[in-house]
């Protein structure tokens, strides 16, 4: 966006479909037409989801957005929303034992990092993630985090 500027990717983030075992939701034709939350900076992995059910003629769930996790997941606790459409990340900082995957494979998302356009120490931490990226040490930081086996 015109507010950030951002470093090269580094990895690519899984787009997930999920939902709480209790809405006995199996497979995508159970979104159809039912509210499914997002965060509200994830617009790209909600259209992945809404594509992917065009594909199977399925109609288009109704985006639920929240601007923060704990509201995202207040949402799915409450049964405000059917389901959870999100990145990786984003679903297993939300994900009870009580939720399960409905689809591994709604679409990837590049990574990267972010800074607000004007922040004095921008440049030189956007130039820092590049250096990483370019030499490859960034890959060996996200294995030591475990992040990505």
């Amino acid at each position: 966006s015109a507010e950030f500027s951002y470093s090269e990717s580094y990895y690519d983030t899984r787009t997930l479909a999920t939902a709480k075992k209790s809405t006995l939701f199996s497979s995508l034709a159970d979104l159809s037409g039912k509210t499914v939350g997002m965060m509200s900076y994830e617009t790209e992995a909600f259209a992945q989801l809404c594509r992917k059910m065009e594909g199977l003629g399925l109609a288009a769930p109704v985006p639920f957005a929240a601007g923060e996790l704990s509201e995202l997941s207040e949402a799915v606790e409450s049964g405000e929303v059917s389901a959870l459409c999100a990145s990786d990340t984003v679903v297993y900082s939300v994900i009870t034992g009580d939720t399960a995957i409905i689809d591994w494979e709604v679409g990837t998302q590049p990574v990267a990092v972010a800074v607000k356009k004007g922040d004095p120490k921008g440049e030189g931490i956007v130039d820092t993630a590049n250096r990483m990226i370019a030499d490859g040490s960034v890959h060996t930081l996200i294995s030591n985090m475990e992040w990505r086996k």
